[in-house]
């Protein structure tokens, strides 16, 4: 397996609070837009857990407890996933953009493996947050199933 590498500097100067609201700013400012990116594509959200009910039917309870039910011809389920660690030499001793959620303390320098839109997403903002960040990626170019 091979990867390219992209550099990017940036001295850091963050306290542990600041990296803290400047995180929860960040992904707060990121839900936004893709919000935005929702509604401007009519696209109707529905925030809450959702279950499958019948063969055409989506029950989702919002956020407040109310239940709603909703019919469609197709039903694409899309939960996401999980991030998952490569089975590579010294694998333990990273952790997982779930993880990186949750860090306490703001990262100086950072080393992200992968070339999908959440690893350049973490790149990005930790750049712009002042760390110096490596991005591996192991083919042509990063996000490049975005540049069809």
């Amino acid at each position: 397996m091979t990867f390219r590498v992209n550099v990017l500097v940036l001295t850091a100067v963050l306290t542990v609070l600041s990296f803290s609201n400047v995180q929860t700013d960040e992904i707060l400012r990121l839900n936004n837009i893709y919000k935005r990116l929702l509604a401007n594509a009519a696209v109707k959200l529905y925030e809450g857990e959702g279950r499958i009910v019948g063969p055409n039917e989506v029950e989702v309870r919002q956020i407040d407890g109310t239940k709603i039910s909703y019919t469609a011809k197709h039903i694409l389920i899309a939960t996401g996933s999980r991030a998952q660690k490569p089975n590579i030499p010294g694998h333990e001793l990273a952790i997982t953009s779930d993880e990186a959620l949750s860090l306490e303390e703001f990262p100086k320098r950072a080393i992200v493996l992968g070339g999908g839109y959440i690893a350049v997403e973490f790149a990005s903002i930790w750049r712009g947050m002042g760390a110096t960040v490596d991005l591996f990626f192991r083919k042509e170019l990063p996000l490049r199933f975005w540049l069809i």
